[in-house]
């Protein structure tokens, strides 16, 4: 009768243990993966902002531009 007992609480705090455990795993990754995807998002938009950049600079310096 202890043995079962025994194996029924240690089953239940096994269970309460992996419950607890388990979301904070996944709030950690949801988490990096929120600072990737931010992080790609940014590299993204620096490197529009320098293609834009080099687009004007070649326009402003092109010898088809409007004479100045």
């Amino acid at each position: 009768m202890q043995t079962k007992t025994t194996r029924l609480l240690g089953g239940a705090l096994a269970a309460l243990t992996l419950l607890g455990v388990t979301p904070g795993i996944t709030r950690a990754q949801g988490k990096r993966q929120q600072q990737q995807r931010q992080k790609t998002k940014n590299d993204w938009r620096n490197l529009a902002t320098l293609a834009g950049g080099l687009a004007a600079f070649g326009l402003i310096n092109s010898p088809y531009a409007v004479p100045s």
